[in-house]
Parts: structure tokens; C-alpha cells; sequence
């Protein structure tokens, strides 16, 4: 398949162009404050970056140590908050470059895998998607961990699923990568077995794909290993992430669950007088107890959330615009309807077109594109049975949604031209 690279500064700067342009108009035009208001998880993020840029450490509102998010995105951050003194556009203008840059990875992906007019087709659905622009203005993971999570996908479709055997360096750099998206949120570890399975397909050595594998664990450990070894130290307990895995567990896994997002503080109320790190180790352990024993003592329940769940990540692609309107809407509510319907819509419009293109996009003998199949159908899993579903947790695999709608488009396309052709040359005979 020929390199996408020569072609580089034809479409894919004009539609890269188009997602940057929305992104910034986006971000000057809508600023969701989480310091104006109380926005949970982004008012934790806003304050825990300025407290690691004003050297305090990672720490809650009481000074205490936490490890409650992975530091990922804060630090990131606080690396803006340091430049920009402490400015939320700054933030925004950090979502922009990422969910930009992430519009030509999926370019650069779909080009190795589909061809170059598929990854132009699904770079341009990914530009103008709704919700994706949407997250601009959120002090929120997605953005930044969407385009690790995409760089890691395209790294391992280049340089490790190649026409030749991957360089350790390769595999390490990916191994880095997955340390650094987990960082930011836990669940890229799940991509290190995922890339292996793909090494397999392609290579079909066990003990290549072994030695592979090493390297690319080795890679992943050497940035994850100094967090973990500070949650020794600071948290007094061996937390290789952080302890909000224990809660989303726990979350997907209690008496009442009903597959959505549930009030954890009901867990902790027993150690409400004590400070962290403890309150937050002996919250975690509590949460993970209790989640053990309902998957143990309630297997038909289970069974009964895995479908709740999976609709609640999949039923429509609106997260954004909850996150803006929660307790103080940020832009007026009549707008943010029809922006709602709008999102759903073209959310929709995608599914239906990658279901359409199933047969140009599914391949088990192909590693990319088995790759791209078990990244979504673990992802979904992870969600649908081990967490909760929440459309949030969508948002990194749209890129692949779109690279499918857009294999889909370039099959329709050649099908219709080749009809018009056939019908041409028949006519003219």
C-alpha cells in the first residue's frame, strides 16, 4: 500500500484546517468554567494542575496526598497553567490541538489500513463531529487522551503490524505511549495485550511475539513504575493507577446498580472522620470488596447489566453538552437542544454507515484491521461488564467509527463509479 506522507499537503491540510478552525472558534466562542461553579470531575482537574503548578505536589483541598485520578492530565495542565498564568483558555487551547492533531492520526491509520480516500473520508466525518468539538471547552481527559489512544493505534499499524518484523525500539516507544495514555486515564493498559494479539496475527510466533511483548511491558512499566512507587511512599498502599478503578468498579457492581454513573460517597461513610491517604485506601479496598462479592453472590444480576450497560455507553452522543448544562448551563438552553439533536444525529449517520461497510472493515486475517475490531469490542467489554456505561466513555473510540463510516463511503463510491462506468461503455457500444 503506498505511503499516505506525499499527499500530505493536499486534502488533509484543508480538512486539518476545518477541525482546527472549529475547535478554536469553539473554545474562544464557549467557556464551561469550573471554577465559576462546582463541575466534579473538572473542578478536581482545574485545582490539582494548579496545585502541581505551584509546586504543592498532587494533592486534595485539605493538602493531603490523593491518588484518587491518575496525574496524567493534571500535569499536563499544569504545564499549561505554568505558561499561561493559570488561564482556562489555555485549557481549551489544549483540547484544540489535541482533538486536531488526532484528526490527522486517524488520516495517517485509515490510510495504512483502508487506504488513503477512506482515512481522508473518516479524518473528515472526525473533524466536524459534533461532540468532539463539543469537548473543546471542557477541562476534561478526553481530548488529550483520544489522540494518545490514536497515536498508539497508528504507531502499532506502522511500525509494528509493517511489511517487516518491529525494531525493539518500536515496540518499546509504544509500550511508552500506553504508559503515558494511562496515565491519563487507566484503561489504555488495556491496549498492551490488544497490541500483542495483533502481533500475533501478523507474525504468527510465539516466541517472537513473546520477546515483543517484553519490550513492549518493559516500555510500558518504565513510565508507569515512578507513580506507582510515589503511592507507596505518599499513599501507604501499592495503587499502580489510581483508586478510581476500585470506585468505577464498584459503580458497575452494588446493590441498586443499574448500569449507569451511582453516588459512591455511600462507601467511604464509614471512615468519614479520618484523613488521607487512609480515608481514600480504606474507601477503595471497601469498594472493591463490596464489588467482589455482589459479582460473586449476584451472577443473574450481572448478567441483567451487561445489556443496561451497553446502552448507556452506546444510546447517543450528547456527554458534552450534559457536562456544559450541569447546574448552571453554559450556553442557553434552546441552543443546547438543538445541538443535542444535532450530535445525535450525526452520531447515528456514522454508526449506520460503519455498520454498512462491515465488509470492508471486518478482516481477522488483516492484523490492522483485527486490531481496530478488538480494540472496540474490548473497549466495550471493559465498559459494558467490568465498569458502567456512560456515553463519555465512548469518545475515544469515535476515530474508529469514523474510519469505518469512511471505508464505508469509499467502497459506496467506487461501487457507484464503477456502475456509471460499466453503463457508460455499454451505452457507447
Amino acid at each position: 500500500m503506498p505511503s499516505p506522507l506525499p499527499r500530505l499537503d493536499t486534502w488533509i491540510v484543508a480538512i486539518f484546517a476545518v477541525a482546527l478552525i472549529l475547535r478554536l472558534l469553539w473554545a474562544l466562542e464557549v467557556e464551561c468554567s469550573p471554577r465559576a461553579v462546582w463541575r466534579w470531575d473538572m473542578t478536581l482537574y482545574d485545582y490539582q494542575a494548579h496545585a502541581l503548578a505551584e509546586g504543592d505536589g498532587y494533592i486534595d483541598y485539605s493538602g493531603n496526598p490523593t491518588a484518587h485520578w491518575p496525574p496524567g492530565y493534571p500535569a499536563a495542565l499544569a504545564a499549561v497553567y505554568h505558561f499561561t498564568d493559570d488561564s482556562l483558555l489555555g485549557a481549551r487551547l489544549l483540547n484544540v490541538v489535541a482533538g486536531s492533531l488526532t484528526v490527522v492520526l486517524v488520516y495517517l491509520l485509515g490510510a495504512r489500513v483502508f487506504g488513503r480516500a477512506a482515512g481522508l473520508a473518516g479524518a473528515a466525518l472526525l473533524a466536524v463531529f459534533p461532540n468532539q468539538v463539543f469537548y473543546t471547552s471542557l477541562v476534561m481527559t478526553e481530548p488529550l487522551f483520544t489522540a494518545l489512544f490514536v497515536m498508539i493505534l497508528t504507531l502499532t499499524a506502522y511500525a509494528a503490524l509493517g511489511a517487516k518484523p518491529p525494531r525493539l525500539w518500536h515496540m518499546v516507544s509504544i509500550g511508552a505511549l500506553i504508559g503515558l495514555a494511562s496515565l491519563v486515564r487507566g484503561e489504555a493498559l488495556l491496549l498492551a495485550p490488544l497490541v500483542a494479539l495483533a502481533l500475533l496475527l501478523r507474525w504468527r510466533s510465539w516466541r517472537k511475539v513473546a520477546e515483543y511483548s517484553v519490550v513492549l511491558v518493559v516500555g510500558t512499566v518504565l513510565i508507569v513504575a515512578p507513580w506507582t512507587a510515589r503511592n507507596v511512599v505518599r499513599m501507604k498502599a501499592l495503587i499502580p493507577i489510581s483508586t478510581s478503578a476500585t470506585e468505577a468498579l464498584w459503580v458497575g457492581h452494588h446493590e441498586g446498580a443499574d448500569g449507569k454513573i451511582a453516588d459512591f460517597g455511600v462507601v467511604g461513610t464509614a471512615y468519614a472522620g479520618l484523613p488521607n491517604p487512609e480515608l481514600e485506601v480504606k474507601t477503595s479496598n471497601e469498594a472493591l470488596r463490596q464489588a467482589l462479592t455482589f459479582m460473586r453472590s449476584r451472577p443473574l444480576d450481572e448478567l441483567q447489566l451487561v445489556p443496561k450497560k451497553f446502552a448507556a455507553l452506546y444510546k447517543g452522543d450528547g456527554s458534552a453538552l450534559r457536562w456544559m448544562q450541569l447546574d448552571t448551563p453554559t450556553i442557553r438552553p434552546s441552543l443546547a437542544d438543538g445541538l443535542w439533536a444535532l450530535s445525535n444525529t450525526f452520531y447515528r449517520v456514522v454508526l449506520v454507515l460503519a455498520l454498512l461497510g462491515l465488509p470492508a472493515w471486518f478482516s481477522l486475517r488483516d492484523s490492522s484491521k483485527a486490531l481496530l475490531v478488538t480494540v472496540v469490542v474490548a473497549w466495550t467489554a471493559l465498559f459494558s461488564i467490568v465498569f458502567f456505561g456512560d456515553e463519555r466513555f465512548h469518545f475515544s473510540v469515535i476515530p474508529i467509527f469514523c474510519l469505518w463510516a469512511g471505508a464505508a463511503l469509499t467502497a459506496g463510491g467506487q461501487f457507484v463509479l464503477r456502475e456509471w462506468r460499466r453503463r457508460a461503455d455499454k451505452a457507447a457500444v
